[in-house]
């Protein structure tokens, strides 16, 4: 993972994703996508972490929740990969 620090200016807005049936924003959510997305994983659950760990750079996650934010992370990056590769 990129280690520079992301500014307000480059997040790439708020975009929004449903952690335990409630919608949550997330700053710079196609950032973290691709920057994930450039580490070449394939373990679902290395995907996950890496996912949660982008998006606490700049979101806060309550600590009680990181697994529930990295289930929704992961399957909103792997609709969004197979949406890409359908286009």
């Amino acid at each position: 993972m990129s280690e520079q620090k992301r500014r307000c200016c480059d997040l790439g807005g708020l975009d929004f994703i449903e952690v335990n049936g409630r919608k949550v924003g997330l700053i710079g959510l196609r950032q973290i996508f691709a920057e994930v997305a450039a580490l070449g994983l394939s373990d679902p659950e290395k995907i996950a972490q890496a996912l949660l760990a982008c998006a606490e750079k700049t979101d806060w996650i309550p600590e009680e929740n990181r697994s529930v934010y990295a289930a929704a992370l992961l399957r909103e990056y792997l609709a969004k990969m197979d949406g890409d590769k359908a286009d």
